[in-house]
């Protein structure tokens, strides 16, 4: 996830003139904020411009003095976070005693910046109404009030995340006091509101979705800048609690009885300045705000249907077996199986009546269903013999999830003096999901797919600002988010050994009950268990200098993000039961074909299974941008926003030099020879002698131009042009670490005609780790980074619009934006695809044949090198010793472009 400068501040600026419109240097001008009294100050410049940054948000007084004029006095004068907001004064001849005061809060047209925005204010975070659903009130809910913000699905996850002007999803910023609130991998709503502060604790926030300044980077589409809420000098507090249920709710026309529904978000939050008798009084220095909320819910289960195996299937007896018509589907015997005498291919004869004998059980099977009993039979009444009867037969509803949240937040602000000002925040938050009391949703007992997650963070913020003088003004900043995840299977209690479910060669067949899947059934079981600990590091500084009609501001951020992962999904072994097993050899339809995924089991076929080690990565992903800007106040009516950013991630490194990559050009030893095999990070033998195995990309500069034109004082142009840079995310699940992780996945080489294995012998031999073996991986996955790992994701981005102030609280704006993408992690390209040309040549049975059967031969189909076994597909692979080559999570494919017009 990106981080930015310290984003979460407004800026004051404008411009003093005297009553002929002359400009007038020297002028003081104070910004008081009304809430803690707490004020900053500045003089005007040469050209009569002041700026006054780094203010928090909040609502004004700004007063403008100079010896020999009246003072001038506006109130009501609103600084959103990441706000630009002008105020200009007119001194008229007097005594400084004498004062103008203005005292109207009109709506403010944007004259000094080309950024396409849109906030949501304190009073619109208080009072706009928020959906509790299953979740905990989330700021993000409120975002899709802004024209740009769009709730998506990313295809590879189930979390929901947004996408923000023309930007892919899950690919925008999202800030909290200026700091990055991500967790290093892709932008995901549920992580990013744990990371956030309650509601209540939250003052404001921005959307940016074009246009914006130099100092902000590191994001695609758009930007997200959260503000928390500081105290003030009154002491303020609330209660509160949100409730729903069921009790209140009319039953629903078709129910025959109200769903159970127990949802209550309460909390409190206090805030206001730090007082302690007799010790310290810090009315006008020291200010706090502490905010906590639950959120605890129970909900009546949904009436989820599952197909499961009939109990006398559990006997063997498949007589019941049928399509969705009601015809009837034969059961083959795998040991008949034999060349066709009468043509090509293979036959097998059927078990008589459809009943296989309890003497062909395999012994993994017998003490699996021995394990299993009859939990999971079915609980839906049918004929036997009908499609009813076999599908759809198993209905749960009675399993429930939990997902409880707790947030905890604190913030404290300190000014030693108008110069010299400090503030801290720490934030907490949890996120659980549990099954409910009658269990989780799915299957129930040992059957249950259910997994349990925790999910907590850490959140830490600072900053010190420092008034070298009224026109230069330096900040500091640095912060860090600690989010962590713990996902596990109910089962993963251990103990399964002794049972008797031991799947010979995984590498803990105790730790878990066995996953099993069925072509025809629900799966039974879950995972083990994966994990992983992201922190991201953030510090920077910003130096603003006023001089003349500009404002530069100029700064560097430092980036660093870990990902610390770990899994153990199928180290207790993984097997699947498939209808190809047991159906007419090669043909795999099943109303013509036959054949059941849990009589191949109940056979001991295992068409594919799996296991993998134990396992623990530490990625380190660095990265460095530096910018300048100047807002150049050309004339009362033109604004110009300069600037450049540049940034590059340097290439990642692994704690214990783990890393691996695929390299097309490397003779594989166990592949003859043949080109494509693994090369290894780390110093040594068989190591590259290197810690990591990429180069760098520096060619990250982006610049930036804007402007800002009124017309009069009711209406204003405004246009800007862009290349910025997206982030480089760290690599998850297990790829670029073969070698130090096994993951084995053994499938039928032909298409079910044979098995991957017996599952009373367990699993074949395969590698075991650490390993540097160039041919680790053949006949598994591999992984390829290519030259693009670390290039980052490039967006161009422009925008028109008009702003026209309508009466004194309403402003129309009508724009024009655009976003074209480059160079955009896609996952598109499939190096080891079969070409499309043989698809088409060779059609399905030629392609699933064993590269040494009578049809392979037939077709001409050769080799490619002499030891290679497999199917004539994987053969015509441009590297048939592996399956896939996989890009999208190394980063190796940003072939992806795009282009977006609204």
């Amino acid at each position: 996830m990106p981080a930015y400068p310290q984003s979460d501040r407004g800026v004051l600026t404008g411009t003093v003139t005297d009553s002929s419109g002359a400009v007038i240097p020297g002028a003081s001008v104070t910004a008081t904020n009304t809430a803690t009294n707490v004020s900053a100050s500045t003089v005007t410049t040469e050209g009569g411009f002041y700026a006054i940054p780094a203010l928090q948000p909040g609502t004004y007084k700004v007063r403008v003095e100079l010896t020999g004029f009246k003072a001038y006095e506006q109130s009501q004068v609103v600084i959103a976070a990441a706000t630009t907001v002008r105020v200009d004064a007119k001194l008229e001849i007097g005594q400084i005693s004498e004062s103008v005061e203005v005292t109207s809060s009109a709506a403010r047209l944007q004259t000094e910046n080309s950024k396409i925005s849109a906030s949501v204010s304190n009073k619109m975070v208080d009072e706009l109404p928020l959906v509790v659903s299953s979740a905990v009130r989330s700021p993000f809910d409120l975002a899709l009030i802004t024209p740009e913000a769009k709730r998506v699905e990313r295809g590879e996850d189930t979390n929901t995340t947004f996408a923000l002007g023309g930007g892919q999803a899950a690919s925008w910023g999202i800030t909290l006091d200026g700091i990055s609130a991500g967790t290093g991998r892709f932008a995901s709503v549920e992580w990013a509101s744990v990371n956030t502060p309650s509601l209540d604790a939250i003052t404001e926030f921005t959307v940016d979705t074009n246009g914006y300044k130099a100092e902000y980077g590191r994001a695609s589409g758009g930007i997200m800048t959260f503000a928390s809420k500081s105290g003030t000098k009154d002491l303020h507090g609330t209660v509160y609690e949100f409730l729903r249920n069921d009790t209140f709710d009319a039953r629903r026309f078709f129910e025959a009885r109200r769903g159970a529904l127990k949802q209550h978000d309460f909390g409190w939050s206090v805030g206001g300045p730090v007082v302690l008798p007799k010790l310290y009084d810090g009315r006008q220095k020291t200010f706090f705000f502490s905010a906590m909320e639950w959120f605890r819910n129970r909900v009546g289960a949904s009436s989820n249907f599952f197909s499961v195996p009939t109990p006398e299937m559990y006997q063997g007896d498949f007589r019941n077996w049928v399509d969705q018509n009601g015809n009837k589907l034969t059961i083959y015997d795998p040991a008949t199986t034999k060349p066709n005498p009468n043509g090509t291919g293979f036959i097998r004869e059927p078990f008589p009546n459809n009943v296989i004998p309890q003497t062909r059980f395999s012994n993994f099977a017998q003490a699996v269903l021995k394990i299993v009993g009859d939990a999971g039979y079915p609980n839906v009444a049918a004929t036997p013999g009908t499609s009813a009867y076999v599908r759809n037969n198993f209905v749960n509803d009675q399993g429930t999830q939990l997902d409880p949240w707790t947030k905890f937040s604190t913030k404290i602000d300190h000014n030693f003096s108008e110069k010299h000002k400090v503030n801290f925040l720490y934030h907490y938050g949890t996120h659980l999901r549990d099954p409910g009391p009658s269990g989780g949703p799915g299957l129930p007992g040992v059957l249950s797919n259910f997994r349990t997650g925790d999910q907590r963070t850490d959140v830490y913020r600072g900053a010190y600002t420092w008034v070298f003088r009224p026109t230069i003004v330096n900040q500091v900043y640095a912060g860090g988010n600690n989010w962590r995840e713990l996902n596990a299977s109910l089962n993963a209690t251990g103990g399964w050994k002794a049972r008797g479910a031991c799947l010979i060669n995984a590498f803990d067949c105790d730790r878990n009950f066995v996953q099993i899947g069925f072509s025809d059934y629900q799966n039974w079981g879950e995972s083990a268990g994966d994990g992983s600990e992201n922190t991201v590091y953030s510090a920077g500084d910003d130096l603003s200098w006023i001089k003349g009609k500009h404002n530069f501001k100029m700064g560097y951020l430092w980036e660093r993000i870990h990902y610390n992962g770990f899994g153990r999904q199928t180290i207790s072994g993984q097997v699947t039961g498939d209808r190809r097993s047991t159906s007419i050899p090669g043909n795999n339809t099943l109303s013509t074909g036959g054949g059941n995924g849990f009589a191949s089991f109940l056979l001991g076929e295992g068409y594919s299974g799996g296991t993998e080690n134990d396992r623990f990565v530490g990625q380190q992903w660095r990265s460095h941008s530096w910018y300048f800007q100047d807002d150049w106040k050309v004339s009362s009516k033109l604004t110009l926003n300069l600037g450049a950013r540049y940034e590059f991630t340097l290439p990642p490194l692994e704690q214990l030099d783990k890393w691996s990559d695929f390299t097309p050009d490397k003779p594989n030893p166990k592949a003859d020879g043949y080109p494509g095999a693994l090369r290894f990070a780390g110093f040594g033998p068989g190591r590259e002698n290197s810690r990591t195995l990429v180069g760098g990309w520096y060619g990250g500069i982006g610049p930036r131009f804007g402007l800002a034109y009124a017309f009069n004082s009711k209406t204003v142009v405004r246009a800007a042009a862009a290349r910025s840079f997206g982030v480089v995310k760290t690599v998850t699940g297990s790829t670029h670490f073969e070698g130090a992780i096994s993951i084995f996945r053994p499938t039928s080489t032909d298409n079910g005609i044979t098995p991957a294995f017996k599952l009373d012998q367990g699993l074949p031999p395969f590698p075991q780790p650490p390993s540097t073996d160039p041919s680790f991986s053949n006949g598994n996955n591999t992984a390829w980074w290519n030259n693009e790992a670390v290039r980052l994701p490039e967006s161009y981005d422009w925008t028109l619009s008009i702003q026209r102030q309508i009466g004194n609280s309403w402003v129309l704006e009508t724009s024009y934006e655009a976003t074209v993408g480059a160079h955009l992690v896609s996952g598109l390209l499939r190096y080891n695809q079969v070409p499309f040309s043989a698809l088409q040549k060779y059609g399905p049975t030629v392609l699933s044949s064993n590269i040494n059967s009578a049809a392979a031969v037939a077709a001409g189909i050769q080799k490619p090198y002499p030891s290679f076994n497999g199917s004539v597909a994987q053969a015509l692979r441009p590297f048939p010793q592996y399956l896939d080559i996989l890009t999208r999570e190394g980063h190796g494919d940003k072939s992806g472009h795009s282009s977006y017009h609204a």
